[in-house]
């Protein structure tokens, strides 16, 4: 045998011996998910959800304690990290990073910049199943003379995201524990839209330090603007121990309205009624499409179950938009507008709202509001509903005054 045939053989058995390690390393492998064995993660639509998408679950191994803390320690690296912020509010703005890293900004919550994708316009507009063609990325272009150019943030999004950041401010930084206090029963909000905000566009928020007014109320002002210095909402929430806007109403004069058929006028009246049913999906869903962290508002771990006032407030949408179908109006015609909203909800009531709770929404209306009155900042002829959310019966959740204008009204477009 000569030495050509020695090498040769030589080769061949080296082929043939690393033939199938290389195999193995080069083979395709799926994803994994590696995680503890904590009830949720090993629960059945977890794991459906990741066999759905073609991963493959990975758990540590039982009475293991190093499966998990080399992974873990990551989580100090990015509290502690840069070595220069030493402040957890410096360490949180650090983690934030700027508004294009869109979903760590959202969560923060720190006023600055800030961004809506159209993502979380449609998850927002989902959750409240809010259906005007304004915020539709399949119907904005079929408004009539739309000035926008593409959809639009939803109003109730921005109060959301405002009433969050004037929580921060508050001790505690929720209505739930305030509403054990008489002193602020109830949350009374004011709302002007100067300008409308498209999905892309970067803006900020600037909360005014919260001040006592009298020795029951406490006021917080704030503002949005875009980057160019355009403002976009004026609001101001004022908690204290009566309700500020329509406090005179009541329910007691009026037919029962559980026994009272979904989307119709209530008997004897011209009152229209919607009925809706709160799920937590939904309030956490409306509080992402908003930039807020659900995790202060639900949390199924300790049972913890808190509907954001916003959240429940924005079911109006839901029921105006019903009521003008009803009667044939067309919105791609003549659309509405929100101009301004003047909100009180009963902190009390909201604090004990649960999954499947229903809301009977009311809504009375339209009147027409002279526009010399110089509300919202507008000349133009506005209308205004008078809004309720009764729960437990006849216990009223909130009452609203919801401002609206033609757009044709605003821009003096007529056809």
């Amino acid at each position: 045998m000569n030495k050509a045939t020695n090498v040769e053989n030589l080769f061949r058995r080296v082929q043939d011996f690393t033939r199938p390690t290389c195999a193995r390393a080069y083979a395709p492998t799926p994803w994994s998910q590696h995680c503890d064995n904590g009830s949720p993660m090993k629960g059945a639509t977890m794991i459906a959800t990741l066999q759905r998408l073609g991963v493959v679950p990975s758990f540590s191994r039982p009475a293991v304690s190093d499966d998990n803390p080399y992974s873990e320690s990551l989580f100090s690296t990015l509290k502690g990290h840069p070595s220069s912020a030493t402040r957890a509010s410096q360490q949180t703005s650090w983690a934030c990073g700027p508004a294009n890293q869109t979903s760590a900004s959202s969560m923060c919550l720190n006023p600055g910049t800030y961004r809506f994708d159209q993502l979380h316009i449609d998850v927002a507009r989902n959750s409240t199943d809010d259906f005007n063609p304004f915020h539709d990325p399949h119907r904005w272009h079929h408004v009539r003379d739309n000035p926008f150019g593409s959809p639009i943030v939803l109003g109730f999004q921005l109060e959301a995201l405002v009433d969050a950041l004037i929580g921060q401010q508050h001790q505690p930084p929720t209505h739930a524990a305030a509403a054990n206090d008489p002193s602020a029963a109830f949350s009374n909000y004011e709302y002007r839209f100067v300008g409308a905000l498209r999905p892309g566009e970067d803006f900020t928020a600037e909360i005014r330090r919260t001040v006592r007014k009298t020795t029951d109320v406490l006021a917080t002002r704030a503002l949005l603007r875009k980057l160019d210095g355009s403002l976009i909402l004026l609001a101001n929430r004022r908690d204290g121990p009566q309700p500020r806007f329509l406090p005179e109403w009541s329910a007691d004069d009026l037919p029962p309205t559980y026994c009272a058929p979904d989307r119709t006028l209530l008997p004897g009246t011209e009152i229209y009624l919607k009925r809706k049913f709160l799920n937590t999906s939904n309030g956490k869903n409306f509080l992402l499409g908003a930039l807020v962290d659900p995790f202060p508002y639900f949390d199924e771990l300790t049972e913890r179950v808190y509907f954001p006032p916003m959240f429940t407030a924005a079911l109006v949408s839901c029921a105006l938009l019903e009521k003008a179908r009803g009667e044939g109006y067309d919105f791609e015609v003549n659309p509405m507008v929100y101009v301004a909203h003047q909100i009180s909800v009963d902190c009390h009531l909201q604090a004990v709202l649960r999954s499947n709770d229903r809301i009977d929404i009311l809504i009375d209306g339209p009147r027409v509001v002279d526009p010399s009155s110089g509300l919202a900042g507008s000349a133009a002829e506005r209308q205004l509903y008078h809004c309720y959310g009764l729960v437990q019966g006849r216990r009223v959740l909130f009452r609203a005054a919801i401002f609206l204008s033609s757009l044709r009204a605003i821009t003096g477009t007529y056809a």
